[in-house]
């Protein structure tokens, strides 16, 4: 069998599909389906590329089931995604979905798919819940199992999988629920070779726990274990059958649910924190573990821009460093807003050859993210409270705090306040009709800022209404009116 050394032409064509495709598809779309006033990107500070657009993929474009538990993009460029209801693999146009057929030949044999690797052949090595690991040759299509079968001691420790790593060598780590496997897989007669490498009290260089949540290998060679009793090294000694652990006692000792990291340190994800491990402190007997943050974590990703993506109940925080601070920013989903993360609880994170983001979640679907998108926020009127008041837009203005000013043909005027979030908390609405004389037809806005004096000055009616706002006050806002012949103009006293 031919090994495959490196990515082919379909990947490149793939990603531009991704960028200039499918999301160039759904960009335009969303542009033409909204009119709305468009507010120029004003950034959280530090990562101008950060803004709140997902795109959604569920089962409403294709998609077998919305519990996605894993995404991986194989060397072909294709997007293999692992549900609670099937394998699915996306082109950049649709998606193929793989399911088990009962009486069927040559299928997968779970639809409970919990993790997906891919070895220097081409294969598809995936986990399921239920049914071990199946193999999806990617010269024959044709679909091999290996599995844990009481008859056969020589097999996996257990059916349900959680994690699985093919190392740079093409040896096949396999954690479980119930203990490790390492695989050597003979190509030819597709014969495995299984060792168990499990927990025991006899032996103090044994892995701390039979529950193998994820196994990540970094950039100097070394293998990490993450299990339900905290972070596990593995030794090669070089010794036939002589497996050695080195267990980190004093890093995070509850249960760790995924590894990764950046290009000086370890990243990792545990029950009760985020914390980081220098590459440098790794060999030291009480190396120094760094709490990013106490919360419960239970997958963690780090971007080629260095950014820190980690998924717990509320959604998405991403971390990035500033001068030498860590600055966090969360996404969640919000009921009003149909481009936000479309559910809270994320399940699985990727990052693609071009730089978008894939999130898989718990019952919402495929999320997403480009950095690349440019960088716009839509605002409509909809249910939502603090939605714009009207979708005809006459004149927009931004005061000297940033403070976004809209006037709107039959909505009045709308206030978009800035603070240190951007503008994420809505409109505050201002019905001039409630004013004596007052029409909500508002055709121009002026912010006049004189020492402690802040006032607004609005053109609104057909009858050249002039409205004058005092914001100086912050309990109560005043409105005085004054009414002039012909042309609508403005005059500061």
């Amino acid at each position: 069998m031919e090994r495959i050394s490196g990515r082919s032409g379909i990947s490149s064509h793939f990603s531009s599909r991704i960028q200039g495709g499918v999301l160039g598809k759904i960009t335009t779309g969303t542009a033409i389906a909204f009119f709305m006033v468009f507010i120029p990107w004003c950034g959280y500070g530090q990562q101008p590329w950060l803004h709140g657009h997902f795109d959604i993929y569920s089962t409403k474009n294709g998609l077998s089931q919305n519990d996605v538990r894993a995404i991986f993009q194989d060397s072909f460029g294709f997007i293999w995604i692992g549900t609670y209801g099937g394998l699915n693999r996306f082109d950049g146009y649709s998606f193929k979905t793989y399911l088990k057929e009962i009486h069927g030949q040559n299928t997968i044999s779970s639809n409970l798919i919990s993790t997906i690797q891919e070895d220097t052949y081409g294969n598809l090595w995936i986990g399921t819940d239920d049914e071990g690991i199946v193999i999806m040759e990617r010269a024959t299509n044709n679909f091999l199992s290996i599995k844990n079968d009481k008859k056969e001691p020589k097999q996996l420790t257990d059916n349900h999988v959680l994690s699985i790593l093919i190392d740079k060598d093409n040896t096949i780590w396999v954690g479980t629920i119930n203990g490790l496997n390492k695989i050597t897989y003979d190509y030819e007669t597709k014969i495995p070779t299984i060792e168990h490498l499990v927990a025991s009290d006899d032996d103090p260089y044994s892995i701390s726990h039979n529950y193998i949540a994820c196994i990540f290998e970094d950039k100097l060679g070394n293998l990490w274990f993450g299990t339900s009793n905290g972070l596990n090294r593995y030794i090669n000694t070089g010794v036939e059958n002589n497996h050695q652990f080195i267990y980190y006692e004093n890093g995070p000792t509850v249960r760790i649910r995924s590894i990764t990291s950046n290009d000086s340190s370890l990243v990792i994800a545990s029950a009760n924190e985020m914390s980081t491990l220098s590459f440098r402190e790794i060999n030291r007997n009480s190396p120094g573990f760094i709490t990013v943050r106490n919360s419960s974590y239970h997958k963690v990703i780090v971007d080629s821009k260095g950014n820190i993506w980690a998924a717990n109940l509320h959604g998405l925080d991403v971390t990035h460093r500033d001068k030498g601070s860590l600055v966090m920013h969360n996404f969640s989903n919000s009921w009003a807003n149909p481009h936000s993360l479309s559910k809270n609880i994320v399940s699985s994170i990727m990052e693609d050859e071009s730089g978008i983001i894939w999130i898989g979640t718990n019952g919402g679907g495929i999320n997403l993210y480009n950095p690349n998108r440019k960088s716009f926020s839509h605002h409509e009127k909809n249910k939502n409270p603090r939605s714009l008041s009207y979708n005809k837009i006459r004149s927009i203005v931004e005061d000297p705090e940033k403070n976004l000013w809209i006037g709107t043909e039959g909505g009045g005027l709308d206030l978009l306040p800035y603070s240190s979030s951007n503008y994420d908390s809505g409109f505050i609405h201002f019905d001039l009709n409630q004013v004596p004389g007052g029409e909500n037809y508002v055709f121009a806005v002026e912010p006049v800022f004189i020492g402690d004096s802040k006032r607004i000055f609005v053109g609104t009616g057909y009858f050249s209404n002039l409205e004058i706002i005092d914001i100086s006050d912050p309990v109560k806002i005043h409105f005085h009116r004054s009414q002039h012949r012909g042309s609508c103009f403005f005059v500061v006293v």
